[in-house]
């Protein structure tokens, strides 16, 4: 059996033990600290460098980053804007085309009754419609640009006939049969460059 001498010398040696274990991790804990600030003191230059050029790449990237969302957004709303206008540019050509039809049919009819006074007033509303249709720029192929063309002049040579006759510079009235196939072949014409424009849309 221990005597209690052993056991007060065996808790004396048991803290002692203790003791000398929390100086050494003190001391190492100081150690350590006080080598890392020497370290971070003596580059501390270093380190606001190093700092510095990462924020600043980071912001330099940003900055394109933003760039090129920005620039992406306005090529976006240009694109929107042209097929918007593309859109409208399209409606007034079929406009166009269909008031340039509506008035070579009602010619057609002038023709057969002999209406010449009001007829001239519908070969310019005919050319005009058709001339718009021209200077809108669709894109129309050059087959069809020449067939509108054809179609103006043609509409002209009419209304110098008719106003020759209204103006007694010739007696006999313009034969219709021959001026309403004439119409009839520019009404084709028109037809025939609406289903292309419905084509490309």
């Amino acid at each position: 059996m221990r005597t209690g001498i052993e056991v007060k010398d065996s808790s004396a040696t048991f803290w002692w033990t203790v003791a000398a274990v929390l100086f050494l991790v003190g001391l190492s804990f100081f150690v350590s600290f006080n080598f890392l600030q020497r370290i971070i003191t003596s580059h501390a230059d270093t380190l606001a460098t190093m700092t510095a050029s990462v924020v600043g790449f980071l912001g330099f990237t940003l900055t394109i980053w933003q760039l090129r969302q920005t620039r992406t957004a306005a090529q976006a709303a240009r694109k929107a804007s042209d097929d918007v206008r593309q859109s409208f540019v399209h409606y007034d050509t079929f406009i166009e085309l269909g008031r340039a039809k509506e008035s070579l049919s009602a010619l057609k009819i002038l023709h057969r009754d002999g209406s010449w006074a009001i007829a001239c007033d519908r070969y310019q509303l005919a050319r005009h419609a058709l001339a718009t249709v021209r200077d809108l720029h669709v894109g129309l192929p050059a087959s069809a640009q020449l067939s509108i063309e054809a179609s103006i002049e043609e509409l002209s040579r009419i209304n110098r006939l008719v106003e020759r006759y209204l103006a007694n510079v010739t007696s006999r009235p313009p034969n219709a049969a021959d001026l309403n196939t004439s119409l009839s072949g520019q009404i084709d014409s028109i037809h025939d460059i609406e289903t292309a424009l419905r084509k490309r849309l």
